[in-house]
C-alpha cells in the first residue's frame, strides 16, 4: 500500500509542479508561505522520485509571481516578487541544505540545487535576514563546514513536523515515528 501512495504522491507532486509553472499567473501572498512547509517531509521520503518532486515544487513556488511584466502590472506598491517567502525562507533554505547535503542521488541534488538557488534568487536580502534565524545560520554554516568524508553533526540536523522544524533525534521527533534517512 505505501508504494502504491508513493507513485500518487510523486505524480501529485509533479501535477503540483506543473500547475505553478509559467504562464501560470497569480497573486503570492502570506496565505501560500504558509502551505510551503506541506512539502518538507516530502524532501526526506524514501523514493527518490517523490523528492524530486518535491524539489521542483519548492522551485517552482518559488519562482511563482516572479514575471517581470505580470510585477509591473500589479503596481509598485505591491510587494516583491518574493516578500511572501519571509516568513519561510530561512527553514526552507537550512532543510533545502540538509537535504542536498545528505542526498546520494545526483539527479535529486541537481533539483535540491536550482530550487535552493530560486529560493535565494526571489528573497530579497532583508526578507532572508529577517526569515532567518541566528540558531539557523549556525546550523547551517556547521553544515558546511564539516569535512568530506565525516559525518554531520546530529545535533545540528532537522526534521519537518507539523509545518516547522524540530531536531532531528528529538523527543517530539520519536514521538511522530519520523523515520530519517541518515
Amino acid at each position: 500500500m505505501e508504494e502504491e501512495l508513493s507513485v500518487v504522491t510523486s505524480s501529485s507532486l509533479s501535477l503540483l509542479a506543473a500547475l505553478y509553472s509559467p504562464p501560470a499567473h497569480f497573486t503570492a501572498d502570506v496565505a501560500l508561505s504558509s502551505q510551503l512547509p506541506v512539502l518538507w517531509p516530502f524532501l526526506l521520503h524514501n523514493m527518490s522520485s517523490v523528492r524530486m518532486a518535491a524539489a521542483i515544487s519548492i522551485e517552482r513556488l518559488a519562482t511563482a509571481g516572479s514575471d517581470p511584466a505580470y510585477a509591473a502590472a500589479l503596481g509598485p506598491e505591491a510587494p516583491g516578487p518574493g516578500a511572501w517567502l519571509q516568513p519561510v525562507a530561512g527553514p526552507c533554505l537550512r532543510l533545502m541544505l540538509q537535504c542536498l547535503m545528505t542526498e546520494r542521488d545526483a539527479r535529486v541534488q541537481q533539483g535540491l540545487l536550482r530550487a535552493w538557488s530560486s529560493l535565494l534568487e526571489q528573497v530579497e536580502a532583508a526578507d532572508l535576514a529577517a526569515g532567518l534565524t541566528v540558531h539557523d545560520l549556525r546550523a547551517m554554516l556547521n553544515m558546511v563546514a564539516t569535512p568530506c568524508g565525516h559525518a554531520l553533526d546530529t545535533s545540528q540536523l532537522v526534521i519537518p513536523y507539523q509545518g516547522r522544524l524540530v531536531p532531528w533525534g528529538s523527543d517530539v521527533a520519536e514521538e511522530a515515528g519520523f523515520s530519517a534517512r541518515w
